[in-house]
């Protein structure tokens, strides 16, 4: 089962306590969504958290969430998982907070048995 298929509960087993203390509904979060996906992160997160923001801005983050890693995410630092990191580490990230990725895994089982790749996902090899 790709992760595409279950990517959605992923708000639902995570808790968003901010990095320096205090309750979740404190919390910060950039989410970083598709637009066919935004909409249902983001009522789930509303719920739960203080902030959310959709965009990069001038701000920091006790949590970056991006549900489903894509090509285009990686163009925004030149093609790189590890220049992503350490630009959201260096600029957008409280201390003690996180970074939340949901991939796809390039050697899944059923990609090799099927030879199937969606268009968009930015496969990466787990």
């Amino acid at each position: 089962m790709s992760f595409s298929k279950v990517q959605s509960n992923l708000i639902e087993w995570i808790s968003f306590f901010p990095g320096e203390g205090g309750l979740e509904k404190d919390s910060k979060v950039l989410l970083l969504a598709e637009k066919d996906s935004q909409e249902l992160f983001e009522k789930l997160l509303r719920k739960r958290v203080k902030s959310i923001s959709l965009r990069l801005e001038e701000d920091r983050f006790d949590y970056i969430i991006i549900p489903l890693l894509t090509k285009r995410h990686l163009m925004l630092f030149q093609g790189s998982l590890e220049e992503m990191l350490r630009i959201f580490l260096e600029k957008w990230l409280l201390p003690g907070g996180e970074v939340i990725l949901g991939m796809e895994n390039e050697n899944a089982l059923e990609r090799i048995s099927t030879g199937y790749y969606e268009k968009e996902p930015a496969y990466q090899k787990l």
